[in-house]
């Protein structure tokens, strides 16, 4: 029996799609994974105090991405510098069909809105990263601060730039230098580690830190 062209593409892109959507799952349950490991690293009494910062973490990071962040990181370039999108470009998903791809997106058979909600994975899970440098020692109102202001200040300017030569865009500024990332490997690990270096650094240490026999 022939099998048509059009149903052997049919059925590749029903692959790919279960895939990324297989992917993006994964990547989701990875944040309240690493939630629950720092918890389980630090005193009882703020162990709940830690899930609840990875849970508001996601929650805040996922409304910003919808808002305004997917047009941020990967709307059209203002003013062609390769810096920054234009955030009103993707304003609450507008223009992000669930049916069309994404025109930069590298797999032409993959829904906007899948490309979409991957990206928002990783967006919501590097500020949390860096919350193992501020455990026990930063006040719950700080954390909620800083899981605003940091990803609008980090994601664009670094993903723009950087992530772009992923999905062959080449109009981020590191890209036209040739700079290549894999995996994320700058865009959110080196970014999220400087970062936590940062504030390890400009933190006090942990109070009673003396009598549990830790020094910082």
């Amino acid at each position: 029996m022939q099998i048509k062209k059009s149903d052997h593409t049919s059925h590749n892109h029903n692959k790919n799609q279960q895939n990324r959507l297989f992917a993006t799952t994964l990547v989701m349950l990875q944040t309240p994974g690493m939630g629950l490991t720092q918890a389980g690293l630090i005193r009882e009494k703020n162990a709940l105090s830690m899930l609840a910062q990875t849970f508001l973490g996601m929650t805040i990071g996922a409304l910003l991405w919808i808002i305004c962040g997917f047009g941020l990181t990967f709307g059209r370039s203002l003013g062609d510098l390769g810096l920054i999108g234009d955030p009103f470009e993707y304003v609450f998903f507008t223009n992000v069909s669930i049916k069309k791809p994404y025109h930069q997106e590298t797999a032409p058979n993959i829904p906007a809105v899948l490309f979409a909600s991957f990206q928002m994975m990783f967006a919501l899970m590097t500020p949390l990263i860096v919350s193992g440098s501020w455990v026990e020692r930063m006040s719950f109102k700080s954390v909620v601060i800083f899981l605003i202001v940091w990803p609008i200040l980090k994601n664009p300017k670094n993903i723009v730039s950087i992530f772009d030569c992923v999905t062959m865009n080449r109009r981020g500024w590191l890209c036209k230098l040739g700079f290549e990332d894999f995996a994320g490997g700058i865009v959110i690990h080196a970014s999220a580690g400087v970062s936590g270096l940062v504030v390890s650094v400009l933190l006090h240490k942990r109070f009673g830190r003396e009598q549990l026999g830790i020094f910082f």
